[in-house]
């Protein structure tokens, strides 16, 4: 990884105070929640061997040939807007991968609530967390993973999931996704003071709307079949069961039904 330029496009008064770089670390959200004091800051590493996602799973990545970073970022908000900031950072992610994909006929795409797709598989997620909730200025932890050019995906994962290289047939540097996703998740932040604005943005891009999934509860062991009535301003999802009833969820994990 070229931490040199990096360092040079991203260190400014308008994005980054600071870049601390491991060769390899077990997890950059682990890190930065250990070491959390300051702003603005990214963890980023090129091998994350111990890396987790939601629901404490796992997240599997390629040493040197993948994306996982976090970002410390103090940010004003009450507690019921907290949710934005997870939704703020997957649309971001999702537009730079557009941006940068643009010549691509790949197909981008978001799930509810951390997911970007490509080609209806799952590319990257999303892991934010917060401290200091009892404080007007909050401190997220914002954890990324992107399978950029990952040739080989473990069995558990490969019929759900792809990498930029598999996906389009072409390999990326991960220094510009990198970079381009800071330059785009800075010039962006006043939309997260724009929380309706915001999800209205997401849950168009999403397509999710009127699709039918099986949703499964936390701590239910039973898949609802539904269809999606939306994605609500408060983040959370609205659903329709087969039997007709209409029920939100905060959390929670859909399979697609394609």
């Amino acid at each position: 990884m070229d931490i040199s330029l990096i360092r040079k496009e991203l260190l400014s008064k308008d994005l980054l105070s600071e870049i601390i770089y491991f060769e390899e670390t077990p997890s950059t959200n682990n890190y930065a929640n250990q070491n959390s004091e300051g702003n603005d800051k990214l963890i980023l590493t090129s091998n994350q061997t111990s890396g987790r996602g939601r629901f404490s799973r796992q997240w599997i990545s390629t040493p040197g040939k993948d994306l996982t970073f976090t970002i410390i970022k103090n940010l004003k908000l009450k507690n019921d807007e907290i949710h934005l900031v997870n939704f703020y950072t997957s649309y971001i992610l999702y537009l730079t991968l557009k941006e940068c994909l643009s010549e691509s006929s790949a197909v981008i795409g978001l799930k509810w609530p951390n997911d970007i797709l490509m080609n209806a598989k799952k590319v990257a997620g999303i892991l934010s967390e917060v401290k200091h909730l009892k404080n007007d200025t909050k401190k997220f932890i914002i954890g990324a993973g992107i399978n950029v050019n990952s040739t080989q995906l473990s069995p558990e994962i490969k019929s759900k999931a792809t990498s930029i290289l598999i996906g389009t047939g072409t390999a990326i540097k991960i220094e510009t996704l990198l970079i381009h996703f800071i330059k785009l998740f800075y010039k962006n932040l006043l939309m997260i003071n724009s929380g309706k604005e915001l999800m209205s943005r997401w849950s168009f891009v999403s397509g999710m709307e009127g699709i039918e999934i099986n949703f499964l509860r936390d701590g239910s062991e039973d898949h609802i079949a539904a269809k999606v009535i939306g994605i609500e301003p408060d983040g959370s999802l609205s659903i329709r069961s087969s039997s007709g009833k209409t029920e939100n969820y905060f959390t929670g994990e859909i399979s697609i039904e394609v």
